[in-house]
C-alpha cells in the first residue's frame, strides 16, 4: 500500500520524507525513519543512500558538538576548582567568572 502511495505522488515525496528524517533534532528517530523508507523502497537505493549519508554526517556533527560542549563545561569546572582551592576566591567571584551555578561550585 505504501508503495502505491509513493507511485502516486512520485519521487518528490520520497525526497520530502528523507529531508524530514535528516532534519530531526534526534538522529536516532531520523535513522528509524530512514530505515523504514529503505526497507519499503528498496528500488530507490541510490536516492536513499544520498540521504543516509546526510543523516550519518549530521549524527557525527552533533556528536562533535556535544563533545566540545562537554569539554567547555569541564574546563569551567577545572578553572573554578583552581579559583576555589588555589586562589581561595569566593563563590560569588567564581560564579561571575565562570558562569557556573552556586550548586556546581559547592559540589567541587
Amino acid at each position: 500500500m505504501f508503495r502505491a502511495c509513493i507511485a502516486a505522488v512520485g519521487e518528490e515525496y520520497i525526497i520530502v520524507m528523507l529531508n524530514y528524517a535528516t532534519s530531526l533534532a534526534n538522529p536516532s528517530v531520523g535513522e528509524k525513519v530512514f530505515y523504514f523508507i529503505e526497507q519499503v523502497l528498496s528500488d530507490q537505493k541510490e536516492l536513499i543512500m544520498t540521504y543516509g549519508q546526510k543523516l550519518q554526517d549530521l549524527g557525527k556533527q552533533q556528536g562533535i558538538l556535544q563533545g566540545v560542549q562537554q569539554g567547555v563545561q569541564q574546563e569551567k569546572l577545572d578553572i573554578a576548582k583552581n579559583m576555589l582551592y588555589n586562589l581561595h576566591l569566593g563563590v560569588d567571584v567564581i560564579q561571575g567568572a565562570t558562569g557556573l551555578s552556586r550548586e556546581a561550585i559547592h559540589r567541587l
